[in-house]
């Protein structure tokens, strides 16, 4: 089974760079779509495609969701993007 247009996951990466963006579509490729709406898979390409993102918070400054083109999708209880964040942004600075 090919979850990506590319066949995996680092070819993906590869292929459409090392952005921010192209990893959280790559944690959403592993953790699962947070929604069956038909926008949201066009939404995810004009990201991978340089478009812009923003994660929103709740009161308590947790992520909860990403807004895309006016679009906005809630993340599951185990998404957890902010753990996630971290990581990248750690494993980013090493390898600067």
């Amino acid at each position: 089974m090919n979850k990506t247009s590319e066949k995996n996951l680092n070819a993906y990466a590869a292929k459409y760079g090392s952005s921010s963006g192209v990893f959280l579509i790559t944690q959403f490729f592993v953790q699962g779509f947070p929604t069956k709406d038909p926008r949201f898979d066009p939404d995810l390409r004009a990201i991978r495609d340089g478009g812009s993102f923003t994660i929103n918070k709740n009161a308590n400054g947790k992520s909860v969701s990403v807004s895309i083109n006016g679009n906005t999708y809630m993340f599951n209880q185990y998404f957890n993007w902010d753990k996630r964040e971290a990581a990248y942004n750690k494993a980013v600075k090493a390898f600067r």
